[in-house]
């Protein structure tokens, strides 16, 4: 029983000892560093008739964002330059929770909640400034035709500074056909036609403004084309020129073209073959409704034939594209076979396995091109780098066609070689980009501010300082010495 009271006491003098306080204020964004966030004092009675700090301890239980104690009176809480659209960059609400504890003979632990109320610090912005819509005339149905216009963009999301509306600034004489809407909600902007054309092309300016009156524009052009049937735009090709290899004596796939449709027209592409010479003829067919080209004789062939595939609609609107075909049976006896080709562009003459690339090169860019064949139907290509892959897109044009596509920009500072496997079953074939350094990396030097003391009364010449600076771009260290020749010093 004794000891259940005593449980009890140490309980009780616990509570006691240990206070839970829950504080909130609020401050503005972009304060200058200092600003006061708080005063313990004003806020906890039992604080408020000490003048300092002295004596009690006082922490932050983890590091509070922008905020810190003044180190006179650790009572007075303040904030760094607070950027509200940095640390809530998609929030209505902005707000930071401090949990910090003071502690003398009892201990507060405070829940300090403050709110960053938001400034207006930033103006809306159009992405673009001119807006361009081109529409057929058949498609425009009063009352049921929407334009879906691009929206500005506003920094400042908290409701009195974040974008308040959209108008159109519309003169007596513009007859301008549509209506906008604005739903903030759901986040649409759109033009809405409500009259009948009268003009081939209308023009308007869109103005946006936000709760504190800050505004842009940007100017939007509606051009109405005359209705026309789609029957009169052939089909049109991918490609202009198709390539296909052969390396299969056994292969009767050759390869595939497409063509797409034109606008809005849905109907069927159907293709057929037009051969160059009536020699070669008979030695091909498509499937017409796929684009697929296949080999149906064996004998006699050559290593190269032209062809012209024709698509088109069933009014015989067409296209024409061209499809070079390279038969190759030297490696016939192996069961794989990898041809890599390098555009002339980043050929080195003393080795055609090396690609040779400018570091920051322009991006996507197709580096290499790839053919296989395989005796197994069930092959497939894989690629292995000395890299993260993420920088390169291996793109399959058809069942042996392939694309190496650079997709990041490489940097010769960071890596001067790249190995790059292609491995077939069991056969591989490797390449190595080389990566060409350009010349942008300024010289630097190791330190910014040297500080020299020296004695009087030293024998001369006397080494000072030694100065280096480093070029990332040639890897190189420049040196630079210091003497002091008795009354002067000079460079060497």
């Amino acid at each position: 029983m004794k000891i259940l009271l005593l449980i009890l006491i140490l309980n009780l003098y616990l509570i006691k000892c240990f206070e839970e306080i829950f504080i909130e204020v609020s401050i503005d964004e972009e304060q200058e560093n200092g600003t006061l966030v708080v005063d313990l004092r004003s806020k906890i009675e039992s604080l408020s008739y000490l003048n300092n700090s002295e004596g009690y301890q006082i922490k932050f239980v983890r590091p509070c964002l922008n905020i810190y104690f003044d180190e006179k009176n650790f009572f007075k809480i303040l904030s760094l330059k607070i950027d509200r659209e940095e640390i809530c960059p998609y929030e209505n609400n902005c707000y930071l929770i401090c949990n910090l504890f003071i502690q003398k003979n009892e201990i507060k632990l405070i829940k300090l909640k403050i709110n960053i109320k938001d400034i207006n610090d930033h103006q809306p912005k159009f992405h673009k400034k001119f807006y361009f819509y081109e529409f057929l005339n058949e498609n425009l149905i009063k009352n049921n035709f929407h334009i879906q216009l691009e929206q500005a963009e506003d920094k400042d999301l908290s409701p009195e500074n974040s974008i308040e509306n959209y108008y159109l600034n519309l003169t007596e004489n513009n007859q301008f056909p549509f209506k906008l809407n604005y739903n903030k909600i759901n986040h649409l902007l759109e033009l809405i036609l409500i009259e009948n054309l009268q003009e081939k092309k209308y023009f308007t300016e869109l103005i946006v403004i936000d709760g504190k009156n800050s505004k842009d524009n940007c100017f939007i052009e509606i051009n109405i084309l005359e209705n026309e049937k789609n029957d009169f735009y052939p089909p049109e090709f991918d490609l202009k020129l198709y390539q296909f290899f052969i390396f299969n004596q056994n292969q009767t796939f050759i390869g595939q073209v497409h063509a797409k449709n034109h606008l809005n027209n849905k109907e069927q592409i159907y293709y057929r073959l037009i051969p160059s010479t009536i020699i070669n003829s008979n030695l091909f067919r498509i499937n017409q409704t796929t684009g697929e080209i296949y080999l149906q004789q064996f004998y006699s062939l050559d290593q190269f034939y032209e062809l012209f595939v024709e698509a088109f609609y069933f009014n015989y609107i067409s296209s024409l594209t061209t499809v070079q075909i390279y038969f190759n049976f030297t490696y016939q006896n192996q069961e794989n076979f990898i041809q890599i080709l390098i555009p002339k562009l980043f050929q080195n003459n003393l080795n055609e396995n090396q690609i040779y690339l400018k570091e920051n090169s322009s991006i996507p860019l197709t580096i290499l091109q790839l053919f296989i064949s395989s005796s197994s139907s069930s092959s497939s290509l894989e690629m292995k780098t000395s890299i993260e892959k993420n920088f390169f897109y291996l793109k399959q044009l058809d069942q042996q066609s392939f694309e190496l596509i650079l997709l990041k920009p490489l940097d010769y500072e960071s890596i001067q070689n790249i190995y790059v496997d292609f491995i077939l079953n069991s056969t591989k074939k490797s390449i190595e980009i080389i990566i060409r350094n350009i010349n942008d990396s300024p010289p630097s030097f190791n330190q910014s501010e040297i500080y020299l003391q020296i004695q009087e009364n030293n024998q001369f010449p006397l080494l000072l300082h030694t100065f280096q600076a480093f070029d990332q771009d040639h890897l190189n260290e420049i040196i630079y010495e210091i003497q002091a020749t008795g009354s002067s010093c000079f460079f060497n």
